[in-house]
């Protein structure tokens, strides 16, 4: 990133990226887009109208509005059994063939404005999509003279689940699998921030250069000229990056299993999740988990606020909020599933998983919860240790004591991300025979972190009134309790460590 070139055209940059992505993708049509929406926007604005009509296994929430506005139908065909939840199937993000042919013979060959084939199905519940079914597509596609449109947003995670459940692929890398798959279409549409693995930026690429001429048009109208396409040269730069690291086969896998770890144990809980787990987010049926609360109550978004109000996890519905519609009655059509997805976000899981692996014991969790007090003990750079004391909340999901300071204090001086702390719990009642009390050691946790956790909220909700009080939230990421309590005897302790 720190290599962006901002040329305005003829940026290395962008030579960079155009480079990546013809190598992964095959076609000679680079258009660089602020975002994936703006390359559907883009697409779809040319190849649809009145009248005409997109398939696709499951058409993404911005995919199907960018087809829609241009007055085109958008009409999802998966198989039967890839509706249900529980259904344990290698790839049930396959698009209907049968159905396909179907509509293309009901429909006229000549009114159907593209296939879309989205990998992996994200709506369907991140599931993906085998290279036989794309095969397959490709076939029914040149036979009827019909664009195939490969909305690749996860095509990395996807050809990962083709490596591990494909046997003829076993052998071959993530990368050559994707290659594979994207030179199988007419037009492959992406948003970077996904498995561009980038914070802004999207793609659309096309193999036919009369196409590809009047999506160049409205890229320079809208989005900007065809070296950057609303682009920063640090933002292509990144994602030039991205597509590359992404098909590290050890990220990879740690991403996928990170994802199914959570998946799995959830459902031995008996929460009913879309099984088998996909890559990018695990997917709750809602619609089994709520099933006292009616479709047209939107049981997938009130599983969505519950999960906010309890936890302060932040989801989303996939299910008839997002894609419901009325008929001429005001009645609504509900979706074919009434989802929620929890997405993994990559910074996170590791510290997710090693608490799920080794909880703190109950009766400490107990007493951090309790208490709101802490001294805490920092160390300046010439090694001079320095206490405070603090009010904290406890955050029993992250295992981390969070506080308020003021600005301008002496130990804000001493707060640099991930530095070592230590310090001690105890009530605010001492009895001397029954002695409570507790050390800890732990980590300062950055800003980042801080804001993607929420914890700014878990501490407003233990202290409603510090709103009142200027200065900013800083926590500490638990590493290490030596916990006393003598009411279950002289000298009980309990000891953990995040280390195990």
């Amino acid at each position: 990133m720190m290599m962006g070139d901002e040329s305005y055209a003829g940026a290395r940059s962008w030579e960079h990226l155009e480079k990546v992505v013809k190598d992964l993708t095959g076609m000679p049509f680079i258009l660089p887009t602020h975002q994936g929406r703006a390359a559907e926007r883009i697409l779809y604005g040319i190849l649809g109208g009145m009248g005409k009509v997109f398939i696709s296994n499951t058409h993404f929430d911005t995919t199907r509005a960018n087809i829609e506005v241009t007055g085109a139908t958008a009409i999802d065909i998966l198989y039967d059994d890839a509706l249900d939840s529980a259904a344990d199937l290698p790839f049930k993000g396959n698009i209907n063939l049968e159905k396909l042919v179907e509509l293309i013979d009901i429909n006229g060959s000549e009114n159907i404005a593209a296939v879309i084939i989205t990998v992996t199905n994200n709506s369907a519940g991140g599931q993906p999509v085998s290279m036989e079914n794309v095969l397959a597509v490709r076939k029914i596609c040149d036979t009827s003279q019909i664009p195939l449109v490969i909305d690749g947003c996860r095509v990395a995670e996807n050809a990962y689940f083709i490596k591990h459940r494909s046997k003829e692929y076993a052998n071959k890398s993530c990368k050559s699998i994707a290659q594979e798959m994207l030179h199988l279409g007419d037009a492959f549409v992406m948003s970077g921030k996904k498995d561009g693995m980038v914070n802004m930026g999207g793609l659309l690429t096309i193999k036919d250069e009369s196409l590809a001429t009047k999506a160049i048009n409205q890229l320079i109208i809208t989005e900007g000229f065809t070296s950057y396409g609303g682009l920063s040269g640090r933002d292509m730069e990144a994602l030039a990056i991205g597509l590359v690291e992404v098909f590290d086969e050890d990220y990879l896998h740690y991403r996928i299993r990170s994802t199914t770890y959570l998946g799995e144990k959830l459902r031995e809980k008996g929460i009913p999740v879309v099984w088998p787990i996909g890559g990018h987010a695990v997917y709750i049926d809602a619609k089994k988990m709520y099933h006292n609360i009616p479709v047209n109550e939107f049981p997938g978004q009130a599983l969505v606020c519950d999960l906010y109000i309890k936890g302060g996890i932040r989801c989303c519905e996939i299910g008839s909020l997002m894609f419901g519609k009325y008929d001429e009655l005001g009645d609504l059509i509900p979706a074919a599933n009434e989802l929620e997805k929890e997405i993994l976000k990559q910074n996170l899981i590791k510290l997710s998983l090693k608490i799920m692996e080794n909880p703190i014991p109950e009766n400490s969790v107990k007493y951090l919860t309790d208490n709101k007090i802490a001294t805490v003990c920092f160390v300046d750079e010439n090694h001079k240790p320095y206490c405070i004391n603090c009010f904290y909340a406890f955050d029993t999901q992250n295992y981390c004591l969070i506080m308020k300071s003021s600005k301008g204090t002496h130990h804000e001086n001493m707060m640099n991300d991930s530095a070592a702390v230590s310090g001690t719990i105890l009530p605010e009642t001492i009895d001397t025979i029954q002695l409570k009390g507790m050390q800890f050691t732990g980590q300062l946790m950055s800003q980042e972190a801080i804001e993607n956790l929420h914890l700014k909220s878990r501490y407003l909700k233990k202290f409603p009134m510090s709103l009142a009080i200027k200065g900013y939230i800083w926590a500490v990421k638990l590493e290490f309790l030596k916990h006393t309590d003598n009411t279950f005897g002289f000298g009980n302790k309990t000891v953990w460590s995040f280390r195990k």
